[in-house]
């Protein structure tokens, strides 16, 4: 069963220290047994710059999966 539906906010952890936080705009999608989420972040602690920074913006696909680094709350 999913933990997270459409309007949510989520945060993204990096070792343990709010890395973003965002708001649920699609999903889940279960792909493999895994949920996704397309989230549209509006806060980060290291916004991404330079001549990329462009395939960051707007919503972005989610998995919730943690990992050693990273955690979905």
């Amino acid at each position: 069963m999913a933990r997270f539906k459409i309007g949510d906010t989520i945060r993204q952890l990096r070792l343990g220290q709010l890395y973003r936080k965002g708001t649920v705009v699609k999903g889940p999608f279960n792909v493999e047994g895994i949920d996704h989420y397309h989230v549209d972040w509006t806060w980060e602690a290291e916004p991404h710059k330079g001549k990329f920074a462009d395939i960051f913006s707007g919503p972005q696909i989610v998995a919730d999966l943690n990992s050693k680094k990273y955690t979905i709350a």
